[in-house]
Order: C-alpha cells, then sequence, then structure tokens
C-alpha cells in the first residue's frame, strides 16, 4: 500500500486542534493540501486508561518516561497512580503547550518534566552529569498497523533499543484491538466492554 508520510519540519510547523470528535488533529501543509493526521482519537480513552492500569497490575512503577503528550489520557493515568517522576517528551509546539497547561493542573506538577523535542534528540543528562532513567519507557505503538502513518514515530527494533537504554525496568506500548508486536515483545490482554486489546512490553528483568 502506499504510504503518506510527512517530515520533522512539516509536523513542527502543523496546526494541531481537536476537532468536533474531540480527537487530536494535526493539519499539514504540503504545498499542494493541506491533509489531516490524527494524533489520538477520543473514543480510546477506555483502552488507553485500562492499558495503563494492566501495567501497574503487573508491574511496579514509580517513574515513567512518556514519548508524546496526545489528549494527556496517559499522563493523567500515570499521575492517578502516584508516579514519583514524571517525563513527557513532547516535540510539537502546540501539543507542548497543552502538555505545560495540563501540568499546571497537577499536585505534582513539581515532579513532571515536559521536555520540547523529538525523543532522538533529548540530551538525558541531568546537571550532576547522570543519564536520566525511568521504571517504564511507555509509547505509542499506532503506526505499527497504520496505512497512513506519520514516519518518524514510527517503533522500529532500533527504537525500543534506544527506549531500553532508558528503561531500568520495562518498556511498554499503547495496546490496540489490532496492535501488532514483534517477536521482540511480550504482551498480556485485557478487556475493555466487549473489546480485546493487546499490551506490548518487554520486562527487562527477563532479558
Amino acid at each position: 500500500k502506499y504510504k503518506m508520510t510527512i517530515t520533522k519540519i512539516q509536523f513542527l510547523t502543523s496546526q494541531a486542534e481537536i476537532n468536533e470528535f474531540g480527537n487530536l488533529v494535526i493539519l499539514v501543509n504540503n504545498g499542494e493540501q493541506i491533509k489531516s493526521y490524527d494524533i489520538m482519537h477520543a473514543d480510546e480513552r477506555e483502552a488507553v486508561e485500562a492499558g495503563v492500569d494492566q501495567l501497574f497490575i503487573n508491574f511496579e512503577i514509580n517513574s515513567v518516561i512518556e514519548i508524546g503528550f496526545g489528549l494527556g489520557y496517559t499522563a493523567q493515568k500515570f499521575e492517578q497512580h502516584g508516579v514519583q517522576k514524571h517525563y513527557i517528551i513532547e516535540p510539537h509546539p502546540e501539543i507542548y503547550q497543552m502538555a505545560l497547561d495540563w501540568r499546571e493542573s497537577q499536585p505534582n506538577k513539581d515532579n513532571i518534566i515536559i521536555i520540547n523535542d523529538f525523543y532522538e534528540q533529548w540530551d538525558r543528562r541531568q546537571e550532576d552529569g547522570e543519564m536520566i532513567k525511568a521504571d517504564l519507557v511507555y509509547y505509542d505503538a499506532a503506526d505499527l498497523t497504520s496505512d497512513d502513518p506519520v514516519d518518524f514515530i514510527t517503533i522500529t527494533e532500533d527504537t525500543l533499543q534506544v527506549y531500553f537504554k532508558w528503561a531500568t525496568k520495562l518498556v511498554a506500548g499503547y495496546g490496540r484491538g489490532n496492535c501488532e508486536v514483534s517477536e521482540y515483545l511480550e504482551k498480556f490482554n485485557y478487556q475493555v466492554g466487549q473489546n480485546n486489546y493487546a499490551q506490548p512490553y518487554k520486562n527487562k528483568q527477563l532479558s
């Protein structure tokens, strides 16, 4: 199938908005037309939140690095579970501002760090020279099965290797009913209503 992709520059200069359905979309001008890309769907909220709950059922998580903010569903869930340190990497300027606004509403806001960058460009060095790590690196695996991906956020084996270097325990992805995972990852299944979902993960303690 033909796959439309966009560049990082197009992504950064796109307009982000929440449409009439409550979905987060970006509008990209490629010089010929304006194309809308879905970033997060409002009707996925239950599945997203249930996937985060499943992680806490199976693992002890005190700190998390999230790749992307979206509509903030997972970010809010991690806060409700009481994570002590919370990093969110969000390159898009308007979605980054949404994350900053959300942070101000959180009781734990002093321990929430929002990074305006792409994950592969993030300098994890702290003031003492130590590299930031967290118990969990959490990513959105949407583009593994998309016919119309935003190519620079597609999760690959190389991407996961980077995430593993950041995680002290666990790397996990956003569960979807049709989520495909490679043999490199494990998964557990859970149900929301009548729908079944797969939560891809890799427990570093098992590797």
